[in-house]
């Protein structure tokens, strides 16, 4: 499995495309019980998944809408498509 920082987008600008949005967590993929600390937090808080869920709705919407991105994710879908490791 291919590690986060060989996708074209960098960890620190994913993280702050969550923050910015507002709709997901971001969590250091190199910190032991990091993924299943934010689970547990969103576990136990039902009104904060919503309120991401309705913001996620929201921007998938909006800004990151495929009419907005089309281009850069087209791009980027074949890179994948084209790296080692692939499937197909």
């Amino acid at each position: 499995m291919r590690r986060a920082e060989t996708l074209a987008l960098p960890r620190a600008d994913a993280a702050a495309l969550v923050a910015d949005i507002g709709c997901g967590v971001a969590v250091d993929a190199e910190r032991d019980g990091a993924l299943g600390g934010a689970m547990t937090d969103l576990f136990f808080r039902p009104l904060h998944r919503l309120v991401m869920g309705e913001l996620a709705r929201r921007a998938c919407l909006g800004a990151l809408a495929w009419e907005e991105d089309a281009a850069v994710l087209v791009a980027l879908h074949r890179a994948l498509a084209d790296s080692p490791g692939a499937m197909g």
